[in-house]
């Protein structure tokens, strides 16, 4: 079954004196990424920013994300200037210096759902290392048109039990599992991050909660032939 992205790019821009030399241009404002990735080996979607300097003077352009209302298992990172970053870098080490009246245009983020929420926002603040009042901010809303399709295996997410829930001290993970094939299960917070991950080959296993923060978490588990289920759970001590 194919899924859909529908990405929308919003520009907001600050209010600092030179905040007018930074713009987003050549982005889309709403475009839509078929065939949702459903399984961690599949490839990221990628997106596109272009940032352009209007002023007189040389920028030296840096970008950061804010990942703060990603859903459960939605994932982003990016590449800026002359690198790519992993999903840990918040903010890009090396800037991309913007001449006057020139477009930057290797800003590329990458987006992945392992989990079937079905919306999330990231922010992608664009500004000049030597003056951070001159930035500007693309809003970038990730919709999954279809989020029941996010997880490649519906009927199999059904089988899973993750209990009790809310979970204090342990938490039991229990998927049937009659071949004892290789799984993989990865814990992943409210940010995407992942705060656990161990393979197994069992029905059950116990994952210890009692030094996890309170909060919502997705267990995610798949299989050796990328079939994929999850379970959202909360942590309360």
């Amino acid at each position: 079954m194919k899924t859909f992205v529908t990405i929308v790019a919003v520009a907001l821009f600050s209010t600092g004196i030179w905040a007018q030399d930074l713009q987003l241009v050549g982005a889309k404002t709403d475009y839509t990424l078929s065939g949702l990735s459903t399984s961690w080996s599949e490839p990221w979607f990628l997106f596109y920013l272009d940032v352009q300097n209007s002023g007189l003077n040389t920028v030296t352009c840096k970008v950061r994300v804010d990942k703060t209302d990603l859903a459960p298992g939605h994932r982003v990172k990016f590449c800026f200037g002359p690198d790519c970053y992993e999903e840990s870098v918040l903010v890009s080490p090396n800037p991309s210096v913007i001449n006057a009246g020139m477009t930057d245009t290797t800003f590329v983020g990458d987006f992945k759902a392992d989990s079937n929420f079905a919306s999330s926002t990231a922010y992608f603040t664009f500004f000049d290392a030597t003056n951070q009042l001159q930035s500007v901010l693309a809003e970038i809303h990730f919709k999954v048109e279809d989020p029941a399709a996010a997880v490649q295996d519906a009927e199999l997410s059904s089988h899973m039990i993750a209990a009790p829930n809310p979970a204090t001290e342990l938490l039991n993970i229990s998927l049937p599992n009659p071949t004892h094939e290789r799984r993989t299960l990865r814990i992943i917070d409210t940010q995407g991050k992942t705060i656990q991950s161990l393979q197994f080959f069992a029905d059950e296993l116990r994952f210890n909660t009692s030094n996890v923060a309170n909060g919502s978490y997705m267990a995610i588990i798949e299989s050796a032939e990328g079939h994929v289920a999850a379970k959202s759970f909360v942590v309360l001590h």
